[in-house]
């Protein structure tokens, strides 16, 4: 993950962000609004003070769980559930001061490469920058399936899913769907997209611990 954030996010910065100089110079003082991944970091500088053309809105857009720290919740990839009592907070602190000191290399390298654009503001801790440095962050999901942040920053906005070519069309539901439009309760067990070739790791054992409770459970296997 290290040689991932360095090598392909962080280093390419710097042509990223004079790729992007040159772009708005064409448009010759006309106003553009700047729509990125949040994987993209070449945007960064513009948020940061770098010097140069600035566009109307910088908005980053993305899919992935909310990484940005926040006194509530425990940092991304833990698995510690919400806790925003006086003691749940102190917990929170202490495990997001534990994960930026281990992507602390990484982070001084972020913060050294965004300088070098002529950034003036620092960079915060690189994971919630995606989220915290752009005039607008759109989050591709509903706010019910995030865990609540009072101290998300006021530039987030959860938009729900981009519609697309199939929404406009009729697609048949599984011939299940009406026990899933029946039942009291129901719970979706998936492993994504990568992990998923040992189901004993997540699947089976979800099945096998809910097998006596009154819920139905849908399993998708994120792969053919």
């Amino acid at each position: 993950m290290a040689w991932d954030v360095t090598h392909v996010f962080i280093k390419p910065i710097p042509l990223q962000h004079a790729a992007l100089q040159e772009l708005l110079a064409e448009y010759d003082g006309e106003p553009v609004v700047i729509l990125h991944d949040t994987s993209y970091l070449g945007a960064m500088p513009l948020g940061l003070g770098a010097p140069g053309v600035r566009p109307a809105a910088v908005i980053g857009i993305g899919i992935v769980p909310l990484t940005m720290s926040s006194t509530d919740t425990g940092p991304f990839g833990l698995g510690l559930p919400p806790d925003a009592s006086p003691e749940g907070r102190a917990r929170n602190i202490e495990a997001n001061r534990a994960v930026q000191g281990t992507f602390a290399e990484i982070q001084s390298l972020a913060a050294e490469t965004v300088r070098a654009t002529g950034a003036t503001r620092e960079l915060p801790f690189f994971l919630d920058a995606a989220v915290t440095v752009p005039d607008r962050y759109l989050h591709l999901s509903i706010e019910d399936l995030e865990y609540p942040r009072s101290d998300a920053p006021a530039s987030l906005r959860f938009v729900g899913a981009v519609p697309d070519e199939r929404s406009t069309r009729s697609v048949p539901l599984p011939e299940w769907w009406p026990e899933v439009e029946a039942a009291e309760r129901v719970v979706v067990v998936t492993q994504g997209t990568i992990a998923n070739h040992d189901l004993t790791e997540l699947i089976e054992p979800t099945l096998e611990a809910l097998a006596n409770l009154d819920v139905l459970v849908v399993a998708t296997l994120g792969r053919d």
